[in-house]
């Protein structure tokens, strides 16, 4: 299975603040990795994803709705096999 795990907050509590996966080899938003939270709080968000094969570099799109300073912090791709 496949995880996108990251920590979101926007400290003013202005607005939402979401983060995503971006393929930069294929040029693509990851299908399902978009994430998002409120308040000034530090949240964990995961989402579960779906890699292509291959040799890929993946890049974390964030975006502020209303403009305000917002954090994402140690966003990872967890990746467990059986």
């Amino acid at each position: 299975s496949v995880t996108f795990e990251v920590f979101l907050n926007i400290q003013t509590a202005n607005g939402i603040v979401s983060a995503k996966l971006f393929n930069v080899t294929d040029k693509h938003d990851v299908w399902f990795s978009e994430v998002s939270s409120e308040g000034p709080v530090l949240t964990k968000k995961e989402a579960t994803v779906t890699l292509e094969k291959g040799a890929k570099t993946y890049r974390v799109m964030g975006l502020s709705t209303l403009k305000y300073d917002a954090n994402i912090e140690n966003a990872r791709i967890r990746i467990v096999t059986y």
